[in-house]
């Protein structure tokens, strides 16, 4: 049964199973294909977010920590 599978699987998808151990590790190509994309998504937004946040603030620099912190906590508020 389990030869009858890895014929029916496409050569390159196989091939990305068997080099990242995705199936082994409890995932599949689509939910990692999927979380890729949502990371892509959320890199751009950030790219976009942070120059603009970082032009708000103090023009001497002093507004800089906050800024960066707050973008820190966003982050990873976005990322749960």
């Amino acid at each position: 049964m389990e030869a009858l599978m890895e014929l029916d699987r496409p050569r390159a998808i196989s091939t990305l199973d068997d080099y990242f151990s995705i199936t082994a590790r409890g995932s599949s190509i689509r939910t990692e294909i999927f979380a890729g994309f949502i990371n892509f998504l959320a890199n751009s937004y950030l790219l976009v977010l942070t120059p603009q946040l970082l032009h708000h603030g103090a023009s001497d620099g002093s507004g800089y920590v906050e800024k960066a912190s707050e973008q820190y906590y966003i982050t990873h508020i976005l990322l749960i």
